[in-house]
């Protein structure tokens, strides 16, 4: 490529910060003697597919004939300027940087189609598969990613839900934002449709309910109800209407709320018949029935609030005791106990409530003490730690109250160093030190 090609091709670009990284790109491999253009070329594809890579994981991307040349081609990648190191995934790892990798897979994705599947297929077979509870979660996240561009089916959105379930669960939330950004990746991308893009949309947006504007996270809620009506899909719509009714709770709109969780109900019980025996739609029955309590519970409605949260209850106690070592439902019964707790409280069963929150206080501190690392079930035990403190200040006894309340205290000043960004954390330890300073 000679100067005036070189000022033409830049001239095109005409400032786009994407066209000037291709064209960047070009001159680079231009640069390089002819006999070895193509084969960088080729060897840059394989690259750009996942966010980082080695000697070993470009063999694997890499066609037949180039394999064995995998690390010389390494070598040579680790030269070009827009290549850099990638300590997070070991000494050796490397990516092209996003301001190159980005535009650089966008038109191998548009003007070479089959290769890009064919690169894509690759990467996901090279990777752990997203299940595989052995494998560091960066390479699952990984492996989820390209099976979704390659194969944007059922089985990537299924594999997509049961990753995000199981770091909910485990109070895992980095790794909970980490697959939120590569599906975010992927939405923005426009790679997904239909339900499996309905999946991650509700995905990212529980992963990031508290750290993004209200208005995108409805249009996101929105999009995902309206492709899971689309598609007749019982058990995922009745999800997007948990999302819509807590959208609307939170906005103060308890009446619209309370018609998306009652929907809710209405679906998952169909799902429950149509499934029986099916111990995760029994779970989910019982979460749909407490989101109902709570709005009741706003209302002032203390009887159908107590009756949704009993009902609640009934199931949590029934799947705990089916399997005590499930840590999920025993969570599950723990919240049930504090549900039952606050309507108790809210009739002035002082006693009553006293009762169930220490119920959900043995729970609760078992599970902390099981998994310190898990931040859900450490920000669970001091949700309940503030309500016996409260208990103990509405009946005088302010030794228990001060006790409590800095316990609680403690663990969410722990959880805020953890997660600076969590708005939640942060207001429940600043309503702490205005509760303790407030005590005789």
């Amino acid at each position: 490529m000679d100067f005036d090609e070189t000022l033409r091709l830049i001239a095109a670009a005409q400032g786009k910060p994407d066209q000037l990284a291709l064209v960047t790109v070009e001159i680079v491999l231009n640069a390089q003697p002819p006999v070895d253009r193509e084969i960088l070329r080729l060897a840059l594809d394989a690259a750009v597919l996942p966010h980082w890579f080695d000697a070993a994981l470009l063999a694997r991307l890499l066609d037949l004939d180039l394999a064995p040349r995998a690390g010389e081609l390494f070598t040579r990648l680790c030269d070009l300027p827009f290549v850099e190191r990638f300590p997070a995934r070991g000494e050796t790892a490397r990516n092209v940087h996003e301001a190159t990798r980005l535009p650089w897979r966008a038109r191998l994705r548009a003007e070479h189609p089959e290769r890009f599947r064919e690169l894509s297929l690759r990467a996901a077979a090279a990777l752990p598969e997203p299940n595989d509870k052995t494998a560091l979660a960066p390479h699952r996240i990984e492996a989820l990613y390209h099976r979704l561009v390659a194969t944007p089916r059922e089985e990537g959105a299924a594999q997509c839900e049961a990753l995000a379930r199981e770091w909910s669960r485990a109070g895992r939330i980095g790794e909970r934002q980490a697959l939120a950004g590569a599906l975010g990746e992927l939405e923005q991308a426009g790679f997904l449709s239909g339900v499996v893009r309905a999946v991650a949309l509700m995905e990212m947006t529980e992963a990031r309910w508290a750290f993004q504007p209200l208005e995108v996270t409805a249009r996101s809620v929105e999009t995902a109800f309206n492709l899971c009506e689309a598609a007749g899909a019982g058990r995922r719509l009745s999800r997007a209407l948990l999302l819509r009714g807590q959208l609307a709770q939170g906005r103060g709109d308890l009446g619209s709320a309370l018609r998306d969780f009652e929907k809710c109900l209405a679906l998952r019980r169909k799902c429950a018949r149509e499934h029986p025996g099916d111990l995760e739609l029994e779970s989910e029955l019982a979460d749909s029935h407490s989101y109902i309590g709570d709005v009741r519970l706003a209302q002032g409605d203390l009887a159908g609030a107590r009756s949704a949260f009993e009902a609640t209850l009934a199931i949590s106690q029934k799947l705990a005791t089916q399997d005590p070592a499930n840590a999920d439902w025993q969570r599950d019964l723990a919240v049930s106990h504090s549900k039952v707790g606050d309507v108790r409280l809210a009739q002035g069963d002082l006693a009553g409530a006293r009762s169930a929150f220490e119920a959900d206080l043995a729970i609760s501190r078992e599970l902390a003490m099981q998994d310190p690392a898990n931040a859900g079930w450490q920000a669970d035990l001091a949700v309940t730690l503030r309500k016996l403190g409260s208990l103990g200040e509405q009946t005088g006894d302010f030794a228990t109250a001060r006790r409590e309340w800095n316990g609680a205290l403690g663990i969410y000043r722990k959880l805020t160093k953890l997660d600076p960004t969590n708005a939640d954390w942060r207001a429940n330890a600043a309503g702490l030190r205005q509760l303790l300073s407030e005590l005789p």
